[in-house]
């Protein structure tokens, strides 16, 4: 299972704005990828990569695919391995280094270019965070985990209008993601649609309850200021 997630670099990733989200949430969707959606083989030099993965020691897998790729620099599989290891252990500035190096060996892997968007939108640069997103529009307009960083993006910067448009959008191509109620709900409450926003909020709950925990506390101090009804 870890081999198939680290080789797509499959991007389940709820890539929202630097202070809605983190590295783990990130992890916990990418790590939900169906390891039976594709069948690949692997090449066997990675077996021991994979194997520490699989027992957990992200750390050491990471030290063996280096010397891997210092041996077999366009190695891909081992780049994509790389990357996950370095996602796994939250090292930011590696993973970036190794996604670029997957981007440029593999122009159309868009999974490494919304990784790319997301580690630098985490890491507090938007602009080249937008870059990489529009990458994958460009070449994809209904790739909705883009559509949701720029969306965060845009609402960072005050462009409503555009973050608006962006979560709408994302509801059309992908309604059952749960993330993006919790942007639809943020832009909804600048703009003083307050129902409405509830309401988004209400909805992404009963999509992913776990979300609650972490964003229940919106909904609250909406509800409260508002006097809507619970």
């Amino acid at each position: 299972m870890i081999f198939l997630l680290a080789l797509f670099l499959g991007l389940g990733i709820p890539a929202g704005a630097q202070q809605e989200t983190d590295l783990s949430s990130f992890l916990d969707t990418l790590l939900s990828v169906d390891p039976d959606s594709s069948i690949l083989v692997l090449d066997p030099m990675l077996e021991g990569a994979v194997a520490s993965m699989e027992a957990g020691d992200a750390e050491g897998a990471a030290a063996e695919l280096q010397d891997i790729v210092l041996r077999t620099p366009n190695h891909l599989q081992a780049l994509r391995l790389q990357a996950s290891c370095y996602l796994r252990l939250k090292d930011v500035e590696n993973a970036i280094a190794t996604c670029l190096q997957i981007s440029a060996l593999d122009s159309l892997d868009t999974s490494a270019q919304v990784t790319l968007g997301y580690l630098y939108q985490a890491s507090g640069n938007a602009n080249n965070a937008e870059l990489y997103y529009q990458l994958v529009l460009d070449k994809d307009p209904d790739a909705y985990l883009a559509l949701f960083g720029l969306g965060w993006i845009q609402l960072d910067r005050k462009n409503l209008d555009d973050a608006h448009e962006a979560a709408t959008r994302i509801t059309e191509i992908a309604p059952e993601y749960a993330p993006n109620y919790v942007l639809l709900g943020r832009v909804l409450t600048v703009k003083g649609f307050y129902k409405e926003a509830a309401w988004a909020y209400r909805h992404g709950f009963s999509l992913d309850p776990s979300l609650r925990a972490r964003y229940g506390i919106l909904l609250q101090e909406l509800t409260i200021r508002h006097r809507l009804e619970p």
